[in-house]
């Protein structure tokens, strides 16, 4: 295995708007067959991401729920005794912890997006019918749609931790879930295979929003990919970063093959 690639799947992989990246099929085909494992690590639920990956034909490992489970890890590491990991808390826990938190304007900032009218959630989440139903039937974590100043943001973020919760923000919505992030199935995964004496693959992290961060920060190299509008992530905290000079999935493509030029 010459590198791993950890990526986000909506506007960083498949297009913003199409949730396709049938354009860039083969080039994921020729990088899979030339030892590089691409392993999808995605806010999306488990049954969304298997979607996709069926739609791309391809067996492989996958993070969902932003860190909250790794899938199918024998797929690849048959020498880990473990099929998945769980590192999220079930969701029914969240309202419980929330209501230790104690502060009653969080009901005022947030709006669960699970209680919005189907056509609401249907504009924020660009989904519609039985892909919105899986997109909203997540198992560790709940989305939201934050509608409060953006100053509060980091305010919000720290009270959260007291009680447990880590918020995210992805490209389209706010997820609220136990204290993992996109980093910790990869540290995760790097240990297990450290522990069993396995050498530790070079690891790029292609993303393009807030909670790709600890992913990206978790990598050799970083790819931030751009969205449709021109907007894009900046990664000062990084030293080795990739910045895709067109949005998914052409992005990708470009990113993937500089970032390997770099580490390989």
């Amino acid at each position: 295995m010459k590198a791993i690639i950890f990526t986000d799947l909506d506007a960083s992989l498949l297009h913003e708007e199409t949730f396709s990246c049938a354009e860039i099929i083969d080039v994921l085909n020729t990088l899979l067959a030339d030892g590089v494992l691409i392993i999808p690590n995605t806010s999306k639920t488990e049954v969304e991401t298997r979607n996709v990956l069926e739609s791309l034909n391809l067996k492989t490992p996958f993070i969902v729920e932003n860190g909250a489970k790794l899938c199918d890890i024998q797929c690849v590491f048959q020498s880990i005794g473990e099929t998945d990991k769980e590192f999220g808390i079930d969701a029914s826990e969240l309202d419980t912890r929330l209501e230790k938190l104690g502060d009653l304007s969080f009901v005022s900032d947030f709006q669960p997006i699970t209680k919005s009218k189907p056509v609401k959630a249907s504009q924020i989440l660009g989904l519609t019918g039985v892909e919105l139903e899986e997109a909203l039937e997540r198992k560790y974590s709940s989305l939201y749609q934050y509608i409060g100043p953006k100053s509060k943001i980091p305010i919000w973020e720290k009270n959260l931790s007291k009680v447990g919760l880590n918020l995210s923000q992805g490209g389209r919505a706010f997820a609220l879930s136990g204290c993992h992030d996109k980093a910790t199935p990869m540290k995760w995964l790097s240990e297990k295979l450290v522990s069993m004496g396995q050498r530790l693959p070079k690891i790029i992290a292609i993303g393009d929003s807030n909670n790709d961060k600890p992913m990206m920060l978790a990598s050799a190299v970083a790819c931030v990919i751009p969205h449709q509008d021109g907007s894009r992530l900046t990664l000062p905290e990084h030293t080795c970063v990739v910045f895709a000079d067109e949005p998914a999935p052409f992005g990708w493509q470009h990113g993937a093959k500089k970032a390997l030029e770099i580490l390989l």
